[in-house]
């Protein structure tokens, strides 16, 4: 089913199109394609571009490691706390930390059918 698209990454905000098909949404932003997966308790990230890639996994209230691949530096990888985890029918919202940089972030997804 095709899905208009809002979504947020801290402070950044993109409106775009998308395909749901059951708990799987994917969608592209500029050179940027991004797939979520929607699980009971937990969400899948992926998202790849020309010359990195980076795979999340979200688990309600626990540490999850990453793969952040890079061209210039290979494989990096990554522990995520996941602080938050909301999903409703036609949302989600994560709070989470990388813990290498003590950095915290929000994510944000919205979508809703585009008739």
């Amino acid at each position: 089913m095709k899905v208009n698209i809002t979504y947020k990454h801290d402070d950044l905000e993109y409106k775009v199109k998308g395909i749901k098909n059951d708990n799987i949404i994917t969608f592209n932003n500029d050179s940027e394609s991004i797939k979520v997966e929607i699980l009971k308790d937990e969400v899948k990230i992926k998202k790849e571009k020309k010359d990195s890639n980076i795979d999340m996994i979200f688990d309600r209230n626990n540490i999850t490691d990453c793969i952040y691949s890079v061209e210039e530096l290979g494989m990096v990888n990554l522990t995520i706390e996941t602080d938050s985890l909301i999903i409703n029918d036609d949302n989600m919202l994560i709070h989470y930390t990388i813990l290498e940089s003590s950095d915290t972030h929000t994510y944000e997804l919205r979508w809703e059918n585009d008739n």
